[in-house]
């Protein structure tokens, strides 16, 4: 039997007298004369948010702050249902401490007794609801008629008050992206109930290694994970089907049981792998369902942690053009109801396919004449030189000097270290030395010149619908040659004549220099 030492915060326990259950309030009781619960804290504002069913029905007094008197059985209970609270109280104990004709106070005292953990109560009402033929009829779709709740905005999120009999309820709500709230409660004439979600379902989608920058024609790993309620064992059956739109991606449909791997991972790490899944390709999106049931495995043992789905797909010519790839799941909702569920909100997945755009210039105007080869440096792979960003079109694709061209692109690349190398300068110009060019894994780009000069400003972006999405763009200058002094021609024969005359000067000069010594 389990041992709990705490009594749930959010519900109200009972403690019972001879006649009487005294009952503590989630979060505060006060009596006015009027009996009715205010429950704070709630994300959504729809009146019809939750659905109520009473347990037990009794009367309280301001004389009596917090006790249920007269306690009987309430409203939304069938015979049957009323047999399978007390058959799950004995299960709960491990032993008969209640025969199977006990009376509604007789339950309320075994529950205040052996039921003091918060989960617990809570598991055991989820699993009493969660079957239809415990309810009656006219309450199993919607819980008891004629609640009317008024809703107030607290900012953010939502106070919803309604005005309801004495006695013990159960009460349920479910809202559009997040799962579902239950709360087990006394209301002991006027009483405030703190809103409290308890099977919070998520989604998430990586990639792994934590790479996500990847070229065209590269396969990349992805996992969808989705947590599992902590209430798993209220349900008769459990299932998630994911939605998993491939955009710039493409995955083998032929084989698609194969190449879609799940396994369950309780809140304990251990793990067990699964197989009735049933994958399907349409139009893009990658669907895949897992259905939980008693019949196919044991379910309950793995409430609390989560489930994961492992596939792996590649990397199209429209890759660099698809930034986003997008998941959501849909997941039962409500034990009391198979046919309700939620969709969550979709999970955006953001890959990197960088395109590079070199610009040649004489340092001021556009310069033809130029080739440029890229190199993947891990794999020698030469990458295919072209005059515009699409990969799509091979007849863009150039191997030598094509006329008028000044603009280069490198498309669909992934993580990795790549060299620039100016294969063709144009004629008159000197060579520009290779420049390193690393794409990192979260789709930054650093480009270091022949001098070593780095520059990491390069940030690529990526959004929706944006045409060269993942280009980076930088200039490389070819400097024009020196012109260098030469010998030969005109100006040697300028040289020679006047060395001529500076010869004839000196001479004429010696002469008059020795008759002036001799006169």
């Amino acid at each position: 039997m389990k041992k709990i030492t705490r009594l749930l915060s959010l519900i109200l326990a009972l403690a019972l007298a001879v006649v009487s259950v005294s009952v503590t309030a989630i979060a505060e009781v006060t009596h006015n004369g009027s009996s009715s619960i205010t429950i704070s804290g709630v994300p959504t504002d729809n009146a019809g948010y939750f659905k109520v069913y009473q347990i037990f029905d009794g009367d309280t007094s301001d004389d009596n702050d917090g006790v249920l008197s007269n306690i009987e059985w309430g409203s939304s209970l069938t015979t049957t249902g009323q047999t399978a609270l007390i058959d799950a109280i004995n299960d709960y104990v491990g032993s008969t401490v209640l025969d199977s004709d006990a009376t509604a106070k007789e339950v309320a005292a075994a529950l205040k007794t052996y039921v003091t953990v918060e989960e617990d109560l809570r598991t055991i009402m989820m699993g009493i609801f969660s079957n239809s033929s415990n309810i009656v009829a006219d309450q199993q779709t919607a819980g008891i008629s004629g609640i009317s709740w008024s809703v107030t905005d607290d900012g953010g999120t939502y106070t919803h008050s309604a005005t309801i009999d004495d006695g013990y309820y159960f009460i349920v709500g479910t809202y559009q992206g997040v799962a579902q709230d239950t709360i087990v409660v006394a209301v002991v004439g006027d009483t405030v109930a703190s809103n409290k979600t308890v099977n919070a379902v998520t989604i998430s989608k990586d990639v792994d290694n934590n790479n996500y920058a990847y070229g065209v024609g590269e396969e990349v790993t992805f996992n969808v994970n989705v947590t599992l309620p902590s209430t798993l064992s209220a349900y008769s059956e459990y299932v998630i089907k994911i939605e998993d739109t491939l955009s710039g991606l493409t995955i083998d449909d032929q084989d698609l049981t194969n190449a879609v791997s799940v396994k369950m991972t309780d809140s304990s790490g251990n793990t067990a792998a699964l197989s009735n899944i049933t994958p399907d390709l349409n139009s893009g999106v990658l669907t895949f369902t897992l259905t939980l049931n008693s019949g196919n495995y044991d379910f309950a043992a793995y409430a609390g942690g989560y489930v994961t789905f492992t596939y792996t797909a590649e990397v199209t010519d429209e890759g660099y053009e698809t930034s986003y790839n997008t998941v959501k799941a849909t997941y039962s909702s409500d034990p009391t109801d198979s046919t309700q569920t939620i969709t969550t909100s979709e999970e955006k997945v953001q890959l990197y396919t960088v395109s590079i755009k070199v610009k040649k210039t004489d340092g001021t105007d556009p310069l033809e004449g130029a080739f440029f080869t890229l190199t993947d440096n891990d794999s020698g792979d030469v990458i295919d030189t072209r005059t515009s960003n699409s990969d799509a079109d091979d007849s863009n694709i150039i191997d030598a000097v094509s006329s008028g061209i000044t603009t280069f692109y490198f498309v669909g690349l992934g993580e990795g270290t790549y060299t620039l190398n100016e294969k063709t300068t144009p004629s008159g110009y000197n060579t520009t030395g290779d420049y390193t060019i690393v794409v990192n894994s979260n789709g930054s780009v650093e480009v270091t010149d022949a001098d070593g000069n780095t520059d990491d400003s390069y940030t690529v972006s990526y959004l929706e619908n944006l045409p060269t999405a993942g280009e980076v763009e930088f200039t490389v200058v070819n400097n024009a040659g020196s012109t260098l002094p030469e010998t030969g021609g005109m100006g040697t024969k300028i040289f020679y004549t006047l060395g001529g005359a500076l010869v004839v000067c000196a001479g004429v000069l010696l002469i008059v220099k020795r008759r002036m010594r001799n006169a």
